[in-house]
Formats: C-alpha cells, structure tokens, sequence
C-alpha cells in the first residue's frame, strides 16, 4: 500500500495540469504509454488492436501526426478511457 501527503499529490497534480497546459498549446492530442503498461509489446499490441503501423502509434506519441476520430474512438477503448479523455 502507498502512502503520499497531501503536499506530494498537490505538487504533482500542480505539475500535471502545467505539462498540459503547456502541451494543450501545440497539441490537440497527445497519446503515450500508460506508465503502468510499460513497453513490453505495447505498440504491437495497440498496433494490432487499432489497426495502424506501429510507426504510425510512435508518430502519434511525438505529435508528427494527427489521428483522426475513427482511430481516437478505437484509442479510447483499448486504453478502457472514454474519448473525451484524450481533450
């Protein structure tokens, strides 16, 4: 079990919604690996699952491409997000 003060959640929280503001600048859309799921086959399997090449998945993740609604609705649900999380 994981304890954290108050202090430590505000300051992360503080530093999250920054980086998204920050981000929400140049991007419509920023898809990364869970930290959770780590890398091991991660693109594969998102890959398979989405239908896109692996090098689309890592062009989505550095922003050199835009997704369109077709594959952010298959994103969502892959993720087990709903899509407005991705806005």
């Amino acid at each position: 079990q994981i304890s954290m003060s108050a202090s430590v959640i505000k300051g992360r929280l503080r530093y999250s919604i920054k980086q998204a503001k920050i981000m929400q600048q140049q991007y419509e859309c920023v898809i990364a690996n869970p930290p959770y799921m780590g890398n091991n086959g991660m693109s594969t399997k998102l890959s398979e699952y989405v239908k896109i090449s692996r090098e689309h998945i890592s062009c989505l993740e550095h922003g050199k491409h835009s997704v369109n609604i077709e594959t952010l609705y298959k994103l969502a649900e892959f993720f087990e997000v709903d899509i407005k999380y991705f806005f």
